[in-house]
This record gives C-alpha cells, sequence and structure tokens, in this order.
C-alpha cells in the first residue's frame, strides 16, 4: 500500500540529538508530528515504513530515525492510502495551523521542491491531536486510520 502517514512522538523532556547533516538539533518536551509518505511496494510500501519506524532495530537512514532509537516515544501514528504524493500538501496544512509550530529546519524536509521549512512540528495547542490530525488528513480527501503498535499496520494501513 501507498500512502501518507504522520508519526507522533512524545518528549517528556527536552531533548538534543545529533541528526546527520542538520547537527545538534534540539527538541522541546512535548508532542511532535512528522509528516512522512511512502510510495513504494513491497520493502517501501507504507506498511513496511511504519513496522520500520516502530521497531528497535535499523539502521539510521532518515532524519526520524535520529528521534526512534528509542521506538517507545511513538504515542501513535495515522495512516492514510493513496496514490497521491501529498507529503509536501500535507507538512504545509500542518504549519498553517496555529496549534501547531515549525520544527528545525530541514528536519525531514532536506528533499522536498515545494518550499518546506520542516516536515515535522510541535503541537502546542489544546485540541485533541488524534481529532485534529485526522481532520487534516479527511481536508486532503484522505481516510486516516490510527495505529498504535505495529501489531495494528497489518490490515489498517
Amino acid at each position: 500500500m501507498r500512502g501518507v502517514y504522520l508519526l507522533v512522538v512524545h518528549f517528556s523532556g527536552g531533548t538534543t540529538r545529533n541528526v546527520g547533516a542538520l547537527g545538534r538539533v534540539h527538541f522541546e518536551q512535548g508532542f511532535w508530528v512528522y509528516v512522512g509518505s511512502a510510495m513504494g511496494t513491497g520493502s517501501t510500501s507504507l506498511e513496511k515504513r511504519l513496522a520500520r519506524h516502530f521497531s528497535k532495530n535499523k539502521t539510521i537512514h532518515w532524519h526520524i530515525d535520529y528521534l526512534l532509537d528509542n521506538p517507545d516515544v511513538i504515542e501513535f501514528a495515522v495512516c492514510g492510502e493513496g496514490n497521491r504524493r501529498l507529503e509536501c500538501i500535507l507538512a504545509q496544512a500542518i504549519a498553517k495551523d496555529p496549534e501547531f509550530e515549525n520544527g528545525p529546519r530541514g528536519f525531514g524536509s532536506s528533499d522536498c521542491r515545494a518550499g518546506c521549512t520542516s516536515h515535522i512540528f510541535r503541537h502546542r495547542g489544546t485540541a485533541d491531536l488524534q481529532e485534529l490530525l485526522l481532520d487534516t488528513l479527511q481536508s486532503l480527501g484522505i481516510h486516516g486510520v490510527i495505529v498504535h503498535n505495529p501489531d495494528d499496520i497489518l490490515g489498517k494501513c
């Protein structure tokens, strides 16, 4: 399956990480939403991408991997099936929402050609985060599904 996803991670305290070419990057305490996509099949499918994020043993490849050295920080993911490339459109929709603030410049968007500042955002609002993300996907014509653990992925995404 192909599509987009929103990975929600939570840091109970601020954390600073070395993030590849971005260098040392600080993340404030709170909930962070990472926007990603998986447009391939087989090992690059949406299901496999999310399963990889939830796994403990992985090679660091993407910026988000630097935050997931302990996958227990993942609260949940929201995935949506589709063949359209909507990662940047979704990131831009979140960036415009006053419930969120942009994350570190270039995080997850180093290959972006749509002008995205970042593909990770801190939730600073009071709205229910699951409902907010489902509504954001719905506004783009995507039916979102909540995933809480790797066992939920198959059959949902």
